[in-house]
């Protein structure tokens, strides 16, 4: 087939903690009515940090969410996308998803005998 088996998709956003406050957000799906938001304030450390998230439609609407939720995919995308980039990024990532990614070997060819395609892309030793 010219494709690994599942789990090469990277499912996180890179989120440097350290400078996360003015940066900009999307949200997948509506949050509290809106979709896109800035980072105003970061509270706390490690896997107990918070970020809190303003509207950039109406800054009366603020969420606290925890970083980690803030570096998954399906739930927040970097910058602020417009819908027919969300959907791009959402078809990309089922399509990863159930195809895995392309076989490094043959190129997503699949014309050529591959032993990591024929194989699953489990390691044999012979």
């Amino acid at each position: 087939m010219g494709r690994l088996p599942r789990g090469g998709y990277q499912k996180r956003n890179p989120v440097n903690a350290s400078r996360v406050v003015g940066s900009k957000w999307t949200a997948m799906e509506r949050t509290l009515g809106w979709r896109h938001f800035e980072a105003v304030q970061k509270r706390g450390q490690g896997r107990e940090a918070y970020v809190l998230l303003e509207s950039t439609c109406n800054r009366d609407t603020k969420l606290w969410v925890n970083l980690q939720n803030l570096k998954d995919r399906a739930r927040w995308a970097s910058g602020w996308l417009q819908k027919d980039e969300m959907r791009a990024l959402e078809a990309e990532r089922d399509e990863a998803a159930q195809a895995g990614p392309a076989c490094k070997a043959c190129g997503a060819s699949g014309l050529v005998a591959c032993p990591l395609c024929s194989m699953g892309g489990q390691v044999v030793e012979l």
